[in-house]
Formats: C-alpha cells, sequence, structure tokens
C-alpha cells in the first residue's frame, strides 16, 4: 500500500470531498501519478534488505540501521551505546561492544572495581556517597556526621567522626 492506502483511482475517489460529494467544495479534477502499489528504490540498493521503500529513492530503514540505503548499522534503539560516555561502540544493528567500565549489554551502567559501600556507583570506579558518608568508597563519617552509621549529626565533631 502507498500513502494513499492504495494505488486504484477508484480507491483514490473514496478518499477525496469535492463538489460531487457536497455542491458547497469545489470540484476536484486530479489524475494520480502513483500507478503502482510501490515506491522504486533501486537507486539506494532497494534499502539494502533492512528497510522499505516510503518515497521514490528513499528508504525507511529497519531498527538497527541506517543511512541512505540503510547499510550502516545503527544502535539508536539501544541509547547509542552510551557514546556520549564512550561507554561503547555499535558493532552491529542494535549490538553495543561496552568498554571494560561499562556493564552490557547497551553500556549504561557504570562499573565500579570495588563496592561503593554506603553509596551507589555513578561512573566508572566513581562512587555518591549516601548522606553521612564520605571517602572514595564511601567508608567514613563525613565532616559534621558521627556514629556506627554516620548517622548522628554533630557540627561540631570535626573531622573525627
Amino acid at each position: 500500500s502507498n500513502w494513499w492506502g492504495g494505488a486504484g483511482s477508484a480507491f483514490v475517489e473514496t478518499r477525496l470531498s469535492d463538489a460531487v460529494d457536497d455542491p458547497q467544495l469545489p470540484r476536484v479534477d486530479y489524475q494520480p501519478s502513483l500507478e503502482t502499489p510501490t515506491f522504486d528504490c533501486s537507486q539506494v540498493n532497494n534499502c539494502s534488505g533492512h528497510g522499505s521503500c516510503g518515497r521514490p529513492q528513499f528508504c525507511q530503514c529497519d531498527s538497527g540501521y541506517s543511512g541512505s540505503n540503510c547499510s550502516d548499522y545503527s544502535c539508536q534503539d539501544v541509547f547509542d551505546c552510551n557514546a556520549a560516555q564512550n561507554a561503547g561502540n555499535c558493532t552491529g544493528p542494535n549490538t553495543c561492544s561496552c568498554d571494560t567500565k561499562w556493564e552490557a549489554p547497551y553500556c549504561r551502567t557504570p562499573i565500579c572495581s570495588q563496592s561503593c559501600n554506603r553509596g551507589i556507583c555513578v561512573g566508572p570506579d566513581e562512587c555518591l556517597c549516601l548522606q553521612g558518608w564520605a571517602g572514595d568508597l564511601c567508608t567514613h563519617c563525613a565532616v559534621g556526621y558521627a556514629g556506627s552509621n554516620c548517622d548522628v549529626l554533630c557540627p561540631n565533631c570535626g573531622s573525627h567522626g
């Protein structure tokens, strides 16, 4: 089917309203230029088998493919492999190859080589400590906090916890 919904002139006529249907409308004379239900995409390698021909010589690529003839890999549907963070590369249709510091399959979850203890891993080997905790791995009380769980607010404690 095409953008009209079909190729036959009888079908196209049902999609138009003109003076035949309502005398207040102008008369529409048309000559359909689309004579087949498909378009020609031979100049763009018929979309390389990874898309559909949506207009003459224009491909609508399937998920995982891009380019004028759908021959390039795309990872747009899988967050582009988190390329903005240099976390991974697109190596196939919606397929990522992740850097060792990022988890597969989409390279969106960072890896911390050691546990963040009382925090969360927010970047490769980068911890964000919960309130009251400090240190590279969130292992000791932050300034102004004390107690075994660093949950006692102690404004005069200094840095000794």
